[in-house]
């Protein structure tokens, strides 16, 4: 799977967030999967978290399909229109105001993704029993072993393993590197990683705080707008804490990856930035496709579908 200008992570809100983190400028060797299949995995990655009952299931199949249907009819079109500014704008190089703007488009879809899901997990949320709740928290803790094994691999043996995949991801897009730009590309990671804290040590951190406030967010029997501004919240922050102290280091994380970015942009070849445009032509044909086709489902309304009976 290839992605451009990554921002997926697996959290506890998986469960939610797989109706929108999938399409945030991201895409499989073939768009149309996701929209073919995107119900069934969902509806089963759901199922992993909450065991669900048979009609809790059957709600979120119909609305993630719903789901589906309304981003590919009205997102797809602006994600392509936004790929086709990439195209052009990349030919010769990208700059800071390039990247700001993008992140900040970026963000926009994001939130209106999950603007438009919310409604529905918060009404299926509201549904789960105690017992449910017991199994989500099994699986994140799960979940949150995983990360801890990764954390206790050797440094150097963690660091040839992110290094290896930032490689895979830019062939992807651009074609075969030379050995000086691989070179020149471990050289900048291993200054990075001195540099700030593990990304996989900032996710498993962020994560041991926001889990315990989702739970005994469940645990209190809440109404469907409390759990809707939760995770309205956490859509917004990325389940960071909302302080002053904590957007600053938003905002400071934001501009060192975007300084990374124009740090590996500018040790590319006329002929990898071509490649790169070539490869997006694919995904932006694909969405037009897509987005014409017919619609096969209503989506009309923020959410219809009344919410699971027990």
């Amino acid at each position: 799977m290839k992605t451009f200008l990554h921002q997926r992570e697996r959290t506890m809100l998986q469960i939610a967030l797989l109706l929108a983190a999938t399409f945030v400028i991201s895409g499989c060797s073939t768009l149309s999967l996701i929209y073919e299949f995107g119900d069934d995995y969902t509806a089963w990655r759901a199922d992993d978290y909450l065991d669900l009952t048979g009609q809790q299931e059957d709600f979120v199949d119909s609305r993630m399909e719903a789901l589906l249907e309304w981003h590919r009819i009205n997102e797809l079109p602006t994600y392509a229109a936004f790929l086709e500014e990439v195209q052009q704008r990349g030919r010769d190089g990208l700059t800071m105001a390039e990247l700001e703007e993008g992140q900040a488009r970026m963000e926009t879809a994001w939130q209106r993704l999950g603007n438009r899901a919310i409604p529905d997990i918060a009404r299926l949320l509201t549904t789960v029993t105690p017992e449910q709740i017991v199994h989500l928290e099994q699986e994140i803790q799960e979940e949150n072993e995983e990360y801890k094994e990764e954390l206790d691999r050797s440094s150097e043996e963690h660091q040839r393993k992110r290094q290896e995949r930032l490689v895979d991801t830019l062939e992807n897009w651009l074609g075969s590197l030379s050995k000086s730009q691989k070179l020149r590309l471990s050289e900048l990671q291993t200054q990075w990683a001195a540099a700030s804290l593990d990304s996989t040590t900032e996710r498993l951190q962020r994560r041991r705080r926001s889990q315990p406030r989702f739970l005994a967010l469940l645990r209190s029997k809440p109404t469907e707008p409390e759990i809707a501004a939760w995770l309205t919240e956490w859509v917004e922050t990325w389940g960071r804490t909302n302080t002053p102290e904590e957007r600053a280091q938003r905002q400071a994380r934001a501009l060192r990856n975007r300084q990374r970015i124009l740090a590996v942009d500018q040790l590319l070849t006329p002929e990898q930035r071509q490649h790169a445009v070539a490869e997006l032509q694919e995904y932006i044909d694909q969405m037009h496709d897509l987005a014409a086709e017919p619609p096969s489902v209503s989506v009309s309304g923020d959410a219809p579908t009344a919410a699971p009976a027990l």
